[in-house]
């Protein structure tokens, strides 16, 4: 039973680990208690990250730098995408997934459906809400599901 218990911690864990890994040494000062958002808002591309009192949308211009002038560990090389280090990019950031919804499933109350865990959107599309929040310091996700709108139930 209490290897058990230490189960979220690994997977929380693994993900941070390999977190480090994929923002390329780069790490944001965030307090979480600070970060403002939005949950009503619907306007497409909207997420927490873009709020302009966040002062976040940078982050992902500096990430981007960062992944393609990191040297022989970067993901380009002499201005060529260095596609083999690209696609071990994208199998480390499925294993980071994997590992996050793990931490979710195992350390987070009652647990939805993988699908619907797995299918969350980190900004409102044009038709979609964004599962993915800010509220009172903690990072949380709004699971939608409707079981009509399901081809199979």
């Amino acid at each position: 039973m209490n290897e058990l218990r230490r189960l979220p911690e690994h997977f929380i864990s693994r993900a941070e680990v390999l977190c480090e890994k994929l923002m390329f040494g780069l790490q944001l000062d965030v307090d979480l208690s600070n970060i403002k958002d939005d949950m009503a808002s619907s306007k497409s591309g909207y997420n927490f990250v873009k709020h302009p009192e966040n002062a976040l949308d940078s982050a992902y211009l500096e990430l981007l730098l960062r992944a393609y002038t990191a040297g022989k560990d970067g993901l380009a090389k002499d201005g060529v995408w260095r596609w083999h280090s690209v696609a071990a990019y994208l199998k480390q950031v499925t294993e980071m997934e994997e590992q996050l919804a793990g931490g979710l499933y195992t350390a987070c109350g009652q647990t939805p459906r993988i699908q619907e865990l797995l299918s969350l959107e980190y900004e409102n599309g044009l038709s979609t809400s964004g599962g993915i929040y800010v509220w009172g310091g903690y990072v949380t996700y709004a699971i939608r599901h409707h079981k009509a709108k399901r081809l199979t139930n």
